[in-house]
């Protein structure tokens, strides 16, 4: 897939990775925390490929591996509320957290009581 690949740059911002005017995503990026990372500390530049007579995924290099992102919108000028998805992520997750909690003690209560 690298041999029909264009190297370049992308900016990580609070709004995605943007390449070539668009923006970005990947499951890296959203669980590293990098977009809420750029609020605080500003945006920084990455290595990334487009892959030939493609808009819609990019190849970013983060940590030594190579990491599929998507395209979020078709204009970098449309506003992409990330933070707010990263923050709904982190809500469902400790909701499923606490759903296993509480099936996992209640199998442990049952069994005490048999």
């Amino acid at each position: 897939m690298i041999s029909n690949a264009r190297i370049g740059w992308a900016v990580v911002t609070t709004k995605g990775i943007l390449f070539n005017h668009l923006f970005y995503s990947c499951k890296y990026a959203i669980s590293a925390g990098w977009y809420a990372l750029a609020a605080q500390k500003g945006p920084w530049i990455i290595q990334a490929f487009a892959i030939e007579g493609r808009t819609d995924k990019i190849l970013i290099l983060a940590e030594g591996t190579l990491h599929m992102a998507h395209v979020l919108n078709s204009r970098a000028s449309e506003h992409v509320d990330l933070n707010n998805y990263q923050s709904q992520l982190n809500v469902l997750k400790k909701l499923y957290k606490r759903k296993r909690l509480r099936r996992k003690r209640s199998k442990t209560f049952g069994k005490l009581h048999h």
